[in-house]
């Protein structure tokens, strides 16, 4: 691991194009890595529907893991966008689960959904829930997941007019960009800031 990338990190910085200004969901359906004593907070807004965000979620995360989030310089959360039913049940399960085992679902679904399995989404949901001992109870129906806490939460997110609707989207420290969240976007605004830092 390059202790200096991990140091530089803190102080990751660039021109936004949006300002938040709405209402996150609550942590409980966000799943995090790192730590939250980061200096460097960034959010990615994606949907357990999106085949870009599995895909950036099997081939690139695991990079990010290993270079900044597991030396504690960036708290990396994916905040979901409750906007799809397949999205919104993910929520009710990641209710019943602890973090660890909200960061093993996500990767795991990752691994096997894409534009060829999304069909599939509902299924294989229900059986890694299952898998981590999980209580899958009480939303196979509309009417019963329309009572969930987690619907009403997805409600009061997607109506407010500013929230994020495209995803995948990123934000940092408050702030949303537009460029695709991967290795050559944290990578580019961390030389970015070394290269201010050297002059």
């Amino acid at each position: 691991m390059d202790k200096m990338k991990c140091a530089y990190v803190f102080f990751l910085s660039a021109t936004s194009t949006q300002v938040l200004s709405f209402e996150k969901l609550d942590e409980t359906y966000q799943i995090q890595f790192g730590s939250p004593e980061a200096k460097v907070h960034v959010t990615e807004y994606f949907s357990f529907s999106c085949p870009k965000c599995m895909k950036f979620i099997r081939e690139s995360f695991s990079e990010i893991e290993e270079r900044y989030t597991n030396c504690g310089s960036i708290l990396w959360s994916f905040h979901p966008d409750p906007a799809d039913i397949i999205t919104v049940k993910a929520m009710i399960y990641m209710e019943r689960m602890t973090q660890p085992q909200k960061q093993l679902f996500l990767k795991t679904i990752a691994e096997f959904l894409n534009n060829r399995t999304m069909g599939q989404a509902d299924k294989l949901m229900k059986n890694i829930a299952i898998e981590l001992g999980i209580d899958i109870q009480g939303i196979d129906s509309l009417l019963e997941i329309k009572e969930t806490k987690a619907f009403h939460a997805a409600y009061d997110y997607v109506k407010q007019e500013e929230c994020v609707s495209e995803v995948p989207t990123i934000e940092i420290n408050g702030s949303i960009y537009n460029e695709y969240p991967n290795m050559t976007f944290i990578e580019k605004k961390l030389q970015d800031h070394v290269k201010k830092v050297e002059v």
